[in-house]
């Protein structure tokens, strides 16, 4: 049997919280393991970018010296 409270909204029975209680419970576990996950996976990616980028930084440094040491000698010969 369902009462109401003050505001006309209905609760429900002592037997139908327990479940409802266990419910909320199951949906915080859900909620906090898809978290975990993405923010394992937003880590992931954040490295790989930083990785990535520190990789094509140095490849246009080597490029650039090798670019200069070439136009250097080409001055002299």
């Amino acid at each position: 049997m369902a009462s109401s409270n003050s505001g006309g909204i209905p609760i429900k029975a002592e037997q139908d919280s327990d479940g409802s209680a266990q419910s909320t419970a199951d949906m915080t576990a859900f909620v906090q393991n898809l978290l975990v996950q993405m923010q394992t996976r937003f880590q992931t990616m954040s490295e790989n970018i930083i990785t990535k980028n520190i990789l094509i930084n140095q490849f246009i440094f080597a490029f650039y010296f090798i670019f200069i040491s070439f136009s250097f000698r080409s001055q002299f010969v």
